[in-house]
Parts: structure tokens; C-alpha cells; sequence
């Protein structure tokens, strides 16, 4: 993910080498004179092992970072699905409530016009009730006369 190259906490050694092979042919052509490059190279060797920590600390902190990025990359696709399932589980409940809302209003219809045929049949019966009541009273009257 970044541009910094895992390799890069060997370079120092390899600079060390190559650095510190070229100063040892010129102290053994310098003889005497070549002490001088001795202590150079004691000294790029020092600088060599105080970058090794270092550079092989970043390594170990790209190496997190990237796992870190990893699992947060991995999680947030995990969230995406979910929140994908919730929109597709709202939207089921939605036309289940549609659905619920439309029987209901069926139902209704239904119940009044149950209501509107029990009113019926009660005014018929009444009817009938006034005509036996009628009749009744006509046979009643005419038994009488009798």
C-alpha cells in the first residue's frame, strides 16, 4: 500500500559492505596513510547498525499499518453488508405493512358491509314480526266474531 520498499531495511547493510570493502582496498593501497579510511570505515559501520533499528522499526510499523488497513478495509465491507441486508429487511417490512394496511382496509369494507346486512335482516324481521303481530290480531279478531 505504500511506495517504501520492504527490502529497504537491508540496504544499510549492503551500503555498509560495499562501502566498507571500497574503504578497505584503499587503506591496504594507502598503507600507512590508509589508517584514516580505517576509522572511516569503523565509523560508517557504526552508522550502519544505529540505521538498522531504526528502518527495521518502520518495516514492523508499515507491516501493522497495513494489517491494521487490512482488517478496517475487511470490517467496513462487513458493515456495507449489513446495512445492505437492514435496507433489503426494511424494505420487506415495508410491504408487509402495505400489505397488512390493504387487508385491514378490506376487512373493514368487509365489516361494514356485514353491518349493513345484519340491519337488513333485522328490518325484515321487524317487518315480519309487525305483520305476525297484524295477522295475529286479525285472527284474534276474527276468532272472536266467531
Amino acid at each position: 500500500m505504500f511506495g517504501f520498499s520492504r527490502s529497504s531495511k537491508k540496504e544499510p547493510d549492503a551500503l555498509f559492505i560495499h562501502t566498507s570493502g571500497e574503504i578497505k582496498i584503499e587503506a591496504a593501497r594507502a598503507g600507512e596513510h590508509g589508517k584514516g579510511f580505517a576509522v572511516a570505515a569503523g565509523e560508517i559501520r557504526k552508522l550502519s547498525d544505529q540505521t538498522k533499528k531504526p528502518t527495521v522499526n518502520i518495516s514492523a510499523h508499515m507491516t501493522k499499518t497495513d494489517d491494521l488497513i487490512r482488517q478496517m478495509s475487511e470490517s467496513a465491507g462487513a458493515v456495507n453488508q449489513v446495512v445492505k441486508k437492514g435496507i433489503s429487511a426494511m424494505a420487506k417490512t415495508d410491504e408487509d405493512f402495505s400489505t397488512l394496511l390493504s387487508l385491514i382496509s378490506d376487512t373493514k369494507k368487509q365489516n361494514i358491509d356485514i353491518d349493513r346486512k345484519m340491519q337488513q335482516f333485522f328490518d325484515v324481521i321487524q317487518r315480519a314480526s309487525k305483520q305476525a303481530a297484524g295477522s295475529a290480531a286479525t285472527l284474534n279478531s276474527v276468532t272472536e266474531s266467531f
